[in-house]
């Protein structure tokens, strides 16, 4: 299955996204606003969207261990570092295999999102919410 068919499978669906083509890549942004970027390869698709710069964390290594406890509460998804523009970010993920059923990706850009807003909760605390 290719990136055009995820889309016009996605875009079918009953949902609040919003679906467009970028190059390589599918951008899927719901009603909150938030935005995943879904990529595929021979072997994996894989969905992911920032969450926040690294620099505004107050205490990385405080975050970065509590977010590792965290992260086994969130169904499919998981957290790490990414860098976007030489700036390094927090990112939520899932991965899937690209041989998945469209009702499977569906279900992972789902979830994806309601992790990232359980991530979001979970780290104002680890804030400098003046810095960003």
């Amino acid at each position: 299955m290719s990136l055009t068919e995820i889309n016009a499978f996605l875009n079918q669906c009953e949902h609040d996204w919003s679906v467009e083509t970028h190059g390589e890549s599918l951008s899927i942004t719901n009603a909150d606003g938030l935005t995943a970027i879904m990529v595929k390869s021979d072997s994996q698709i894989l969905i992911e969207t920032l969450l926040f710069p690294v620099s505004t964390v107050i205490d990385q290594a405080e975050f970065d261990n509590a977010i590792m406890y965290e992260q086994k509460a969130l169904p499919l998804s998981g957290v790490a570092k990414t860098v976007v523009d030489q700036q390094p970010y927090y990112c939520a993920f899932g991965a899937l295999s690209s041989k998945s059923i469209y009702e499977n990706i569906a279900l992972e850009v789902e979830v994806l999102f309601q992790n990232v807003q359980t991530i979001l909760h979970f780290s104002h605390d680890f804030l400098n919410v003046s810095s960003h």
